[in-house]
């Protein structure tokens, strides 16, 4: 299934994103892994994790609010993981309604950018 294939995983540096990128190196060819996440002291770290990757692991550090930086992430990927979470519970139950909407605008951007010719 991923086996030279580009793949994208959104909030790759979380536990999901990385377990899941170790899941796929290990067991298929993948073409490219892309790690998209804000975060780039984890990308930094998780990169140190996979030194030995041969350049199919890449970095992208970007918001999935982002439309720019999604689109620009989308282009030539053959499979989307959507792993971007916001995990902080206590936090999320005070702020429902801008968490709603935020989820709900990055969900929906990813229906903008089809991936064609893959």
């Amino acid at each position: 299934m991923f086996t030279n294939k580009t793949v994208l995983i959104t909030g790759g540096t979380g536990s999901f994103g990385r377990n899941f990128t170790k899941f796929i190196y290990n067991n298929y060819n993948p073409k490219k892994i892309i790690i998209f996440s804000r975060d780039e002291n984890k990308q930094f770290r998780m990169a140190q994790c996979f030194s030995d990757s041969k350049g199919i692991l890449r970095f992208f550090v970007g918001d999935v609010r982002d439309q720019e930086r999604l689109e620009r992430a989308f282009n030539g990927v053959d499979i989307v993981i959507h792993a971007a979470a916001l995990k902080q519970i206590p936090i999320l139950e005070n702020h429902t309604g801008a968490i709603s909407l935020m989820v709900i605008l990055s969900n929906s951007l990813y229906l903008k950018f089809p991936i064609v010719g893959n």
